[in-house]
């Protein structure tokens, strides 16, 4: 024998129910702040990630590194790439 009613239709008209909370599960920055990767905090990046996790928003870099190697970009990694970044920049000067 079929049910009528549904788990995920419940028999309640529309006029009486109220939209849910708009609660997230990723951490919020204030508007107008600047963004910041949660991992390295970089403010500058070719394209920002936004993870629906506790990590909260990554930049590429640690994205790729995390997706890759299945854990969070170690700081030696950012070390070398920000010394070779300065080391472009003091170059082209």
């Amino acid at each position: 024998m079929l049910s009528t009613t549904s788990p995920f239709c419940p028999m309640v008209p529309t006029s009486t129910m109220t939209p849910p909370p708009t609660t997230t599960t990723t951490p919020h920055r204030p508007q107008g702040s600047p963004k910041q990767c949660s991992n390295c905090f970089v403010a500058e990046t070719c394209q920002w990630r936004n993870v629906r996790s506790e990590n909260g928003i990554l930049c590429n870099a640690c994205f790729i590194y995390q997706r890759k190697y299945k854990k969070t970009r170690p700081i030696t990694a950012m070390e070398k790439y920000r010394s070779k970044k300065a080391h472009r920049q003091s170059n082209s000067d």
